[in-house]
Parts: structure tokens; sequence; C-alpha cells
């Protein structure tokens, strides 16, 4: 039998593919640790819409005529369905914020809400 050189350096390749495809994606991890026992417009829902929507969707620049920068108007999309339509990123719906996802913990937070009524608390 004769000894293929390449062999050992195929074999390190493909190992170290099988490594790199293992889920380490923090977002994975995070979900599952997701603290959901209180979700609040106030302490969850607006600090989302402050860090990550407001610059685009406020009443200066209302980008694509979404404002989110009050309850009054987060709960108009909320109840319209295309605030959860845009952050899952459904077909459909505007996929937002543009170039990339919510994690799926800040989604969950935000579903909950809304499943909840999306209540001013």
């Amino acid at each position: 039998m004769k000894f293929n050189k390449q062999a050992p350096f195929l074999t390190l390749l493909l190992v170290m593919g099988m490594i790199g495809c293992t889920s380490d994606n923090y977002d994975d991890y995070y979900a599952d640790n997701c603290d959901t026992t209180n979700v609040t417009y106030s302490e969850s829902v607006q600090p989302i819409m402050q860090n990550r929507c407001v610059s685009c969707h406020n009443a200066n620049f209302p980008s694509g005529g979404v404002r989110l920068d009050n309850y009054e108007q987060v709960k108009k999309h909320a109840d319209e369905g295309d605030l959860l339509g845009s952050i899952k990123h459904l077909p459909g719906y505007e996929p937002m914020p543009q170039g990339s996802k919510l994690d799926d913990c800040t989604i969950l937070k935000i579903e909950i809400w809304i499943d909840n009524g999306a209540l001013n608390n």
C-alpha cells in the first residue's frame, strides 16, 4: 500500500471544517438565557426602540413614514403587524433593521409584549 503525503493535510482540513460548522453563535446561547419574566414597554421594548430604531424612525426623520419614537407610534405598528413582520424579516415586510437582524431574545421580548396586548407599562 502506498502512503499519500497529502492525506494528513486533507484529514486536518476535514476536521477543521467540521469543527468550524458547530454552533458557536452567541445569539444561539443568548436565546437560551433570555429573561422574559417581566416584559414591559418601559423596561424592555422602549430601550430597544431607542437603541435600534429611533435614529431612523423619529419625528424629524420618519424613514418610510414610520415613527417609533413614542409609545403610540410603536403600538400602532405593533397592532398593524408590520413591527413584528419587519423585525422577524418575514416575507412581504421591509426587513428591519436594514443590513442586520435583531437577536432572537430581543425579537422574543417584542413578540411577548405584543402578545400581551402591547400595553403602555
